[in-house]
């Protein structure tokens, strides 16, 4: 078999293998089936068969059937999504569509419909991710506001935790009372501090769940709802990311202040009334 004829098998042997799942039961109707037939057929090349204006038009079909597939997935989730919360006098609005995204307070859910995915974000940090499934996402909201509940201690002894952390962060660093700290490093403290001292010396550290993100970002934004951020002769201060800090989110932290408003810091201190 000369080369050309190799070169035409193999053409034909490939667009089949990626047209194969579409002629399957549902797959015309699955959109990450439709989305990798399209990624494929754009890199491919049936000229040599004298089929390329053929392929040029079928990727164009497929790409318009999964954008119309993912638009079909996006309003059902939503539509089910209202009338599950509707029921429960909760209200959802919808913020962006790249990706859909959704306040459903007190988080906000991104929907990945190309993924089929969910994520459950509490001031901008992802607390769990679920299937693309209205009701998956209505238990989800119900487990991370429980799960947030259950970490969370009341205002008054957060404050006290903090500025132990802080103290811990100031000894590490060489620093004095009233230097500011990066809040990111406060995670580290936090973590060994949701174990009682008397516990230290038997506990397995390698078990110890982190603090997370949103958790810390929960205990800020109740502290100033609480008003306590002053207490016992201290004060807490937070620093605002502006400019170029806060493109690496990383290294700042997302306090929501209210349902749809908040503010980036980047540090911490303690002050001395």
């Amino acid at each position: 078999m000369n080369d050309g004829l190799v070169q035409r098998k193999k053409s034909v042997e490939t667009t089949r293998k990626f047209i194969e799942p579409l002629l399957k039961s549902g797959g015309l109707d699955d959109i990450r089936i439709l989305q990798t037939a399209h990624s494929k057929l754009e890199l491919q090349s049936l000229t040599t068969i004298g089929l390329e204006s053929e392929r040029i038009s079928l990727c164009e079909q497929l790409q318009a059937a999964a954008a119309e597939a993912r638009r079909e997935v996006r309003n059902r989730v939503i539509n089910e999504l209202h009338s599950l919360f509707n029921e429960s006098d909760v209200r959802l609005e919808v913020l962006s569509e790249t990706p859909p995204t959704l306040s459903i307070p007190p988080f906000t859910v991104e929907l990945d419909v190309p993924q089929g995915l969910a994520r459950i974000l509490y001031a901008r940090s992802v607390v769990t991710e679920v299937a693309l499934a209205a009701e998956a996402i209505f238990e989800a909201r119900t487990q991370a506001m429980g799960w947030i509940r259950e970490r969370a201690v009341e205002s008054s002894a957060f404050f006290d935790k903090l500025r132990v952390a802080y103290q811990m962060l100031l000894v590490e660093f060489g620093g004095q009372v009233g230097d500011r700290i990066d809040l990111v490093d406060l995670f580290a403290p936090l973590t060994l501090l949701q174990v009682e001292r008397s516990n230290w010396r038997k506990m397995n550290f390698s078990k110890l769940a982190d603090f997370p993100r949103y958790l810390l970002s929960y205990q800020l934004s109740r502290l100033r709802r609480d008003g306590l951020l002053e207490k016992s002769g201290w004060r807490l201060e937070l620093g605002t990311a502006t400019g170029g800090s806060t493109k690496n989110k990383a290294n700042v932290l997302y306090v929501p202040h209210s349902t749809n408003d908040g503010q980036y810091y980047l540090s911490l201190r303690f002050t001395e009334k």
